[in-house]
């Protein structure tokens, strides 16, 4: 039996229908974070690893940032201007001292600095995209900054961005997956 998928040219999109059968019988809906972890799971076992893209490849260099000091609400209104969830905390040097996100926010507080998640999770310019994926995946993260050598944020790479890089098809296709059930 083989599995098509029809993905959602939006990756918002909640549901994608899992077809089978001559007769495209919609079998099952998946949502794009399991589609995620099944393609992230499976790019994390190749051997072929030097084949991937790096992080740099895939990232968003022009990464919206805020600092420590910045007031709270400032950094919560930029978030919500740009139609972003969370944003890397940097020094006046670039330096990604943490990351701010809605969950965040919650917690309240005058600056920035006084809600900020501090141990922040990172990727460097030349990881392979499995690599940063499984790290996505084992700390729940729905976006990694990107940091040069010299620790200073360069970029992100966000849950969306892994998730289109590992569901492309071989001929660079985003609209159909193909695969046998047998794979999976």
């Amino acid at each position: 039996m083989s599995w098509t998928w029809h993905v959602s040219p939006n990756p918002q999109t909640a549901f994608h229908p899992l077809f089978s059968g001559e007769w495209d019988t919609c079998e099952a809906l998946a949502s794009s974070d399991d589609v995620f972890k099944f393609f992230a799971r499976g790019a994390e076992l190749t051997e072929l690893t030097s084949l991937w893209k790096h992080v740099e490849d895939i990232m968003q260099a022009n990464v919206i940032t805020t600092t420590p000091d910045t007031p709270l609400q400032q950094a919560r209104a930029a978030c919500k201007q740009h139609g972003i969830g969370g944003m890397p905390v940097v020094d006046r040097g670039g330096k990604l001292v943490g990351i701010i996100s809605k969950s965040d926010f919650r917690r309240g507080g005058a600056a920035v600095r006084d809600a900020m998640t501090a141990a922040v999770v990172a990727v460097r310019l030349r990881d392979a995209i499995p690599a940063a994926a499984a790290l996505m995946l084992q700390n729940d993260l729905d976006r990694l900054p990107v940091v040069d050598p010299a620790g200073r944020c360069v970029g992100i790479v966000t849950r969306t961005d892994m998730f289109w890089t590992l569901a492309i098809d071989n001929d660079g296709s985003d609209s159909i997956l193909q695969w046998h059930s047998g794979s999976m």
